[in-house]
């Protein structure tokens, strides 16, 4: 058994590949939706983005609840409050930060946005410690630097 602070290295490898899969996605998503901020504006692509989003997250729970009925989702019971504070973090902590970055893509090139994407991880941590209060080990501080460090680099390099 684990103690506090302690990880498996396959739990960690987990985390890892994770990671390396949603920055995967966040690049795919920064090459499609430079092409598609050249015919849309950026408020009509991120309410088509969110959109999407919402039924694909629907119906991944109404087949979830289907193949495993313990699992069912009611939107019943759940307080008004909550769906507010649900649609008020939605807004801030996604559409607004999309609506953002969609904007500052009309004028960035996708292979610069790309290298912000890297940024996330780092925002993540850094949350973590000045939120949580969570202490990253040696290796999370060395491989923030790196990133931040790399993407600095990458962003002052002029496109071919």
């Amino acid at each position: 058994m684990l103690k506090d602070g302690q990880n498996s290295g396959q739990a960690s490898l987990g985390g890892d590949l994770l990671v390396l899969t949603g920055t995967l996605f966040a690049v795919l998503y920064v090459l499609f939706s430079k092409h598609q901020i050249a015919s849309v504006t950026p408020l009509q692509l991120t309410a088509s983005q969110q959109l999407v989003g919402l039924l694909v997250t629907i119906v991944c729970f109404g087949l979830l609840s289907l193949i495993h009925p313990a699992y069912e989702v009611s939107a019943a019971g759940i307080p008004r409050l909550f769906w507010l504070l649900a649609i008020g973090s939605g807004i801030m902590q996604y559409a607004l930060a999309f609506l953002l970055y969609l904007i500052t893509l009309q004028t960035l090139p996708a292979g610069n946005a790309a290298f912000y994407i890297a940024l996330i991880p780092v925002f993540g941590i850094a949350s973590a410690v000045i939120i949580l209060g969570e202490q990253p080990s040696l290796g999370q501080w060395v491989g923030g630097l790196l990133v931040v460090i790399s993407s600095y680099w990458a962003s002052r390099l002029s496109p071919t």
